[in-house]
């Protein structure tokens, strides 16, 4: 049951290793314009280095859980379960999100309740930190329905949010 002074969004991130980029993806969801919602943050079978890195955190929205069992998927799951809001974003250990992304979805989907799932283009970025291949947003259910785009790589996680278009 959600309560009112639930978070409106529950960001939800499995992590089992830092490829480089854990810190950079957990300060790009801190960082985010909109500020109701919490952050929650599976350890998947994670080392006691990662665990106790991830505990020096002190946002008060960062809510850890710690968790030996399944893959990713399971702890997902397990994540989505624990979530308090009714909106949920996800977020890769190894992703960066824009500091708006989380206000323009929230404001989308007010205005379009029909919409239950959201996702827009994203850019590829190398170990290196430079720009790669944009990837264009789904633009119309209609799209995924006639098999029009390609089938992998349609919903990305962190998606960003400058490039939200109608859907």
């Amino acid at each position: 049951m959600i309560h009112s002074d639930s978070p409106l969004v529950s960001v939800v991130m499995a992590v089992n290793r830092d490829d480089g980029f854990l810190k950079e993806a957990i300060e790009s969801v801190l960082a985010q314009t909109y500020k109701n919602f919490e952050f929650l943050i599976i350890a998947n079978d994670a080392r006691d280095s990662l665990w106790n890195y991830l505990k020096t955190l002190s946002d008060p929205r960062i809510k850890l859980s710690r968790n030996s069992v399944g893959g990713l998927p399971f702890n997902l799951n397990f994540g989505v379960n624990l979530a308090q809001g009714s909106l949920i974003a996800r977020m890769d250990a190894d992703d960066v999100c824009r500091p708006e992304r989380l206000a323009t979805q929230v404001e989308y989907l007010n205005a379009h309740p029909e919409v239950s799932v959201l996702g827009t283009g994203y850019q590829e970025i190398n170990e290196q930190g430079q720009a790669g291949v944009i990837y264009e947003p789904v633009l119309t259910n209609a799209q995924i329905l006639e098999g029009e785009i390609p089938s992998v790589r349609q919903l990305s996680h962190p998606t960003r949010a400058h490039d939200i278009q109608a859907f």
